[in-house]
């Protein structure tokens, strides 16, 4: 469903399950209802899904800060291989507000 918000066809989901299902590392509990997964492994989906393609420009918030190191680091791996093809990336986070 995230999939086609991002505007990717079925096909496209369907062509990318594989490498999605592979780079989350959530083989394991990918059939389980999406409502039963904890936000660190929501967001590990979610991630997988938008870095799955090349983007144009990839907006990244403070969804690394959830998960382990190694998730982070493959993470980051990707976004690299991704500004490499051209790609413009912001990263964002947000640390609050000393007093």
């Amino acid at each position: 469903m995230g999939g086609l918000y991002l505007g990717y066809k079925g096909k496209e989901i369907l062509d990318r399950m594989d490498w999605i299902i592979g780079f989350n590392e959530l083989e394991d509990s990918i059939d389980w209802p999406f409502g039963t997964y904890s936000s660190g492994m929501k967001v590990r989906l979610m991630f997988s899904l938008a870095i799955s393609a090349s983007p144009e420009v990839l907006i990244v918030d403070e969804a690394l800060a959830v998960g382990d190191t190694a998730f982070a680091t493959k993470c980051f791996e990707r976004i690299t291989q991704i500004t490499m093809y051209g790609a413009t990336v912001f990263c964002y986070t947000f640390h609050g507000l000393s007093d």
